[in-house]
C-alpha cells in the first residue's frame, strides 16, 4: 500500500473513531461510572483501536475484535512492557466498549460472543506471558549479577584478611615501576570458564593499582580502552568492564572502603597506600565488590604475588601484547601451574560461544513493514551508547542506553529511543521495527559500528533485504553526539 493511501485511510479512520468513542464515553457515564473512570477506559480504547489497529495496516473498530489475541499475547507486552494488571485493565476497557458496539447493533452477536470467548480462553496465557517477558528482562545485559542479587551477603573475614595481606604485598612489591598497561598476564583456574587477564597500573605516576579483566568480554574492554574506542572522553566509563583496585590517599577513599580495610585487621600508612576495590560495567556507575567478588580477587591475590616476582625475572612473558599474544598461567587442582603462549585470536577461537539473541517480534510484524513500507534514496547510521547523566530509579543508579538513528544524507537525527543497560537488545529491535512502520519508510542502507548492535538487528536486515555496512567509525552520529552532550553539561552548569 502506498504511504499516501494509507494515511488517507487512517486519517478517515480516525474521524469515525472518534465518533464511536463519544458514543462509548456517553455510554458510560449513563451507566452510573465516575468521570475518571470514565476517563480511563475511553483512553485505554482509543489506544486500541487508533494506535494498535492501525499500526500496521488499517482495520477498522468494528473488525478490531478479531485482533484481540495478537494485541494481548504479543505486541502490547513488547510496546509497553504490560504487567498482569495492566492486561486486565485493557481486557475490561475493551469488553465494555465491544458490548457498547453490540447494543447499538455496530458488531453481530456471533462476533461478540467469539471476542468474549477469545478473551476467557486466552487470559490466562496472555498474563502468563506478560510476566515471563518482564521477568527475562534483566538477562540480556550480563551473566553475571551486577546489582547484587544472589550472591553471599557478609563478608568472608578470614577471606577478607587473607586478601588485605596480599594487597599489601603487592604495593610493597611496586610492579609499576617494572610494568606497564600493555603487559598484560593471564590466570587460569581449573574451575573457572574464564581467563582472569591482569594490567597493572601506575607506569606514568599517576593512579597506582592492577585492573582485572574477566574473559574474552573483559579484555576487548581493555583494548577498546587502549584504543580509544570511544567518541567522547565522558564516554570512557562505559567502555570500562574490570575490577580494579586502587591505591589512593587515607583521605580519598570512601568509608565502605576503610570499615573493610579494618574487618581485615591489616594496616596501611602514607600515601599511595591505602587500597580500594571498584566495579566498573557499563552503562552503570562504579561501585563496591560484593563477598562474592571479594572470594574471587582473594583467590586471585593468592597467587598473583609469586606470579609477579617470576615475571620481573622474565619480562619477556609479560610483554607479549606486541605480538598479539598474553602469557596464561593455568592452575591445576593441586595449584600447580603451567605457564601457556595464547595468541588472542586463539583464544577467541577456544572460547568462542554461542550468544542467544532475543527475538522480540514476529515474523507477520516485519511481513507486514516489508508490505507497507517505501525505500527511501537515504541511508541511516545507527548506533547505541550510554547517556552522560545518571538517573537513579528503585535506589538502582544507571546510565540510560540511546538507540540513535541519523539521516547521513541530512545529517539529523530520525528517531531516538532512551532504555536501561538491561533492555538494549529488545530495544533496539521494537524500536527500529516501530521507526519503519511508524513513518511507513525504510532506508536504502545502513551503516553501523557496534558489533553486538548488529547481532540483535542482523535478522530484521536480512528479513527487510536491507544492506548492512559495519564500520570501525561513524560519520554522522558521533558530531550529533557531542552536540547533545555539551548541551547537557551546559544545562547542567546553568542549573
Amino acid at each position: 500500500m502506498e504511504y499516501s493511501l494509507y494515511e488517507k485511510q487512517k486519517n478517515t479512520n480516525t474521524k469515525i473513531n472518534e465518533k464511536l468513542l463519544g458514543g462509548f464515553k456517553y455510554w458510560l457515564l449513563e451507566a452510573g461510572l465516575t468521570s475518571k473512570t470514565v476517563q480511563n477506559h475511553v483512553g485505554n480504547v482509543e489506544f486500541y483501536i487508533n494506535e494498535f489497529l492501525t499500526y500496521y495496516e488499517v482495520i477498522t473498530a468494528d473488525a478490531g475484535w478479531s485482533e484481540i489475541d495478537m494485541f494481548f499475547s504479543d505486541w502490547l507486552i513488547r510496546k509497553t512492557f504490560a504487567t498482569e494488571y495492566t492486561i486486565k485493565k485493557n481486557i475490561t476497557s475493551l469488553k465494555k466498549f465491544y458490548k457498547f458496539l453490540y447494543e447499538e447493533n455496530i458488531i453481530e452477536k456471533k462476533d461478540y460472543d467469539l471476542f468474549l470467548e477469545t478473551i476467557k480462553k486466552n487470559k490466562e496465557s496472555w498474563i502468563k506471558v506478560a510476566n515471563q517477558y518482564n521477568d527475562n528482562v534483566e538477562y540480556l545485559a550480563y551473566e553475571d549479577d551486577y546489582n547484587n542479587n544472589n550472591i553471599e551477603t557478609e563478608y568472608d573475614i578470614v577471606k577478607v584478611k587473607s586478601l588485605f595481606e596480599a594487597v599489601k604485598k603487592f604495593s610493597q612489591l611496586k610492579p609499576w615501576k617494572d610494568f606497564g598497561n600493555t603487559d598484560v598476564f593471564g590466570i587460569k583456574f581449573h574451575d573457572e570458564e574464564d581467563i582472569f587477564f591482569c594490567s597493572i597500573l601506575g607506569y606514568a605516576g599517576e593512579a597506582f593499582g592492577l585492573s582485572i579483566y574477566k574473559g574474552l568480554e573483559g579484555i576487548e574492554s581493555y583494548f577498546k580502552l587502549l584504543d580509544s574506542k570511544y567518541d567522547l572522553e565522558e564516554e570512557m566509563i562505559h567502555v570500562m568492564d574490570t575490577c580494579t583496585l586502587y591505591f589512593d590517599d587515607r583521605k580519598d577513599i570512601e568509608k565502605e572502603d576503610y570499615e573493610l580495610i579494618q574487618m581485615s585487621g591489616i594496616t596501611f600508612n602514607g600515601k599511595k597506600q591505602w587500597p580500594s576495590f571498584r566495579v566498573f560495567k557499563p552503562g552503570f556507575t562504579p561501585r563496591l565488590i560484593n563477598p562474592k567478588e571479594l572470594n574471587l580477587l582473594e583467590r586471585i591475590f593468592s597467587v598473583i604475588n609469586d606470579y609477579i616476582i617470576d615475571l620481573k625475572e622474565n619480562y619477556d612473558k609479560a610483554s607479549l601484547l606486541q605480538y598479539g599474544k598474553c602469557n596464561v598461567r593455568e592452575y591445576s587442582l593441586d595449584n600447580t601451574y603451567t605457564d601457556v603462549v595464547y595468541s588472542y585470536s586463539e583464544l577467541h577461537e577456544k572460547n568462542e560461544r554461542v550468544i542467544e539473541i532475543p527475538i522480540n517480534y514476529n515474523e507477520l510484524q516485519v511481513r507486514r513493514i516489508k508490505k507497507t513500507c517505501k525505500i527511501i534514496d537515504d541511508i541511516w547510521e545507527i548506533d547505541s551508547f550510554y547517556h552522560i547523566m545518571p538517573v537513579e530509579e528503585n535506589e538502582e543508579i544507571y546510565f540510560p542506553s540511546i538507540f540513535l538513528t541519523a539521516s547521513v544524507n541530512m545529517e539529523i537525527i530520525v528517531g531516538y529511543s532512551l532504555t536501561h543497560p538491561y533492555n538494549i537488545a529488545e530495544n533496539a529491535q521494537n524500536y527500529l521495527l516501530s521507526l519503519f512502520s511508524d513513518n511507513k519508510i525504510i532506508p536504502k542502507r545502513i551503516i553501523l559500528s557496534d558489533e553486538k548492535i548488529y547481532m540483535y538487528l542482523d535478522d530484521i536486515f536480512e528479513k527487510l533485504d536491507i544492506p548492512v555496512d559495519v564500520v570501525d567509525k561513524l560519520n554522522v552520529i558521533p558530531n550529533i553526539k557531542k552536540e547533545l552532550f555539551n548541551d547537557i553539561l551546559n544545562d547542567e552548569i546553568e542549573n
